[in-house]
C-alpha cells in the first residue's frame, strides 16, 4: 500500500518496514508477557480464594 500510495514517511512508512519475521517475534513475546502478567494477578491478586469465598457465601 505505501508502494503505490508513494508514502516514504510517518508512521504507515514505518510499519511497512518492520520485517515480518520480527512482527512474528513481537507477537509471541506480547503473547508471552499477557501469559506472565495473568500468572502474578493470579497468585498475588488470590483470586482463586476471592472467587471461591463469593461462591461459598452465595450458597449459604
Amino acid at each position: 500500500m505505501t508502494g503505490s500510495r508513494n508514502i516514504t514517511h510517518g508512521p504507515l512508512a514505518a510499519i511497512a518496514e518492520i520485517p515480518l519475521d520480527y512482527a512474528g517475534y513481537g507477537i509471541v513475546a506480547l503473547f508471552f508477557l499477557a501469559w506472565i502478567i495473568a500468572i502474578a494477578v493470579w497468585h498475588f491478586g488470590r483470586v482463586e480464594e476471592r472467587w471461591s469465598a463469593n461462591l461459598a457465601s452465595n450458597t449459604k
